[in-house]
């Protein structure tokens, strides 16, 4: 049976990148704030995903 990527997961994931990117923001300069919100969601399922799928080839694991 699949299972799917639970949106909690994927919330966590993109808040852990939107802080990163923030501090980063904070310490180099650049624009405050995440341009596309979705395709960072998007991205994150996907990243997920993968990591469930082959998860001895993946990073998160």
């Amino acid at each position: 049976m699949k299972q799917s990527i639970s949106k909690h997961h994927v919330e966590e994931l993109v808040s852990a990148i939107s802080t990163l990117h923030d501090v980063i923001i904070k310490e180099s300069g650049g624009e405050n704030g995440i341009r596309d919100e979705g395709g960072l969601y998007n991205s994150c399922y996907k990243i997920l995903s993968f990591s469930k799928k082959d998860s001895k080839n993946s990073f998160l694991t």
